[in-house]
């Protein structure tokens, strides 16, 4: 629990936070709620693709928030933080259009 915290207020390194939790954790967890989703659509069970729709939102934004908290932090090189925080927005917006366009 106390990982997530520091997570959530920036205190994990960019690198790490952006590749492994913003990259490779994003990347596996949308796959499964895509594959889940697909495998329930024509089954007309509903209730179980908002959840894990829900699910890959709320891991959204918690990931989104610690990235720019992480990148707000960063000390190397400015452009990192930026091009981190652009893909922020980014990915936001790609899981907005995804939840609007299933």
């Amino acid at each position: 629990m106390n990982f997530l915290r520091q997570l959530w207020r920036g205190e994990v390194a960019l690198v790490k936070t952006y590749w492994i939790f913003g990259v490779l954790a994003s990347f596996l967890l949308n796959g499964i709620v895509l594959l889940l989703s697909r495998s329930l659509a024509g089954t007309g069970a509903i209730w179980p693709m908002f959840v894990f729709w829900f699910i890959s939102i709320i891991y959204t934004l918690f990931i989104a928030v610690a990235i720019w908290r992480s990148a707000d932090k960063y000390t190397g090189r400015k452009v990192w933080a930026i091009l981190a925080k652009i893909m922020v927005v980014l990915s936001v917006l790609q899981t907005v259009l995804n939840v609007i366009g299933s």
